[in-house]
């Protein structure tokens, strides 16, 4: 993934959730169809990090919201790891710590549904 492209994304997805007059989800999905077949960059990866990135700048570090994104993304982190370790025999305890403190968002379910 080039800097330079994710930042062209995230621009563009910025005006659709600074347009949006939704919620969360609603901002997430205007994002996510504005990234969605991006005229310049066709790395699904790249649009998906894109449209959540123009969410995380809209709301701000110190925002209930950004925390919900924020944790959301550290559990698909760990649904990667944990699939890793598995492909390679490794076993994987998860603690307390682990279990989600705010309702789901949904974004990768949200982002397999816009680019079907």
């Amino acid at each position: 993934m080039n800097d330079a492209m994710l930042a062209l994304v995230v621009a563009e997805c910025s005006s659709a959730v600074d347009s949006c007059k939704g919620t969360l989800e609603d901002k997430a999905q205007a994002a996510m169809k504005k990234a969605k077949d991006h005229w310049m960059v066709l790395d699904k990866d790249t649009q998906f990090r894109g449209a959540i990135g123009a969410l995380l700048i809209h709301y701000g570090k110190d925002s209930p919201e950004y925390e919900r994104i924020s944790q959301e993304l550290d559990s698909l982190r760990k649904i990667s790891a944990i699939l890793q370790a598995a492909a390679v025999g490794l076993s994987v305890n998860l603690s307390e710590e682990d279990l989600p403190k705010h309702k789901p968002i949904g974004l990768m379910k949200m982002w397999q549904e816009i680019t079907k």
